[in-house]
């Protein structure tokens, strides 16, 4: 992971690369559910209500710290 992300920073601007990787916990998010819907052998994610609601939030202080990181 850290190889790729040094050879990311090499093709595109700093910038970009650090807010790409900044969401990436949503990805990682819509991932984990397709897989637990879809394919639950290949990844079992817990997706009661709480814990959607609770990952969710987590995701927004991410994004939102990532947000103003960028505009600063």
């Amino acid at each position: 992971a850290k190889g790729c992300m040094n050879f990311a920073t090499l093709l595109a601007p700093l910038a970009l690369v650090l807010v790409v990787n900044g969401f990436q916990p949503v990805f990682v998010f819509v991932y984990g559910i397709v897989l637990t819907r879809w394919f639950p052998s290949f990844g079992a994610e817990n997706i009661t209500r709480k814990r959607i609601i609770q990952k969710t939030i987590s995701i927004a202080v991410v994004c939102v710290g990532t947000f103003i990181l960028q505009t600063t």
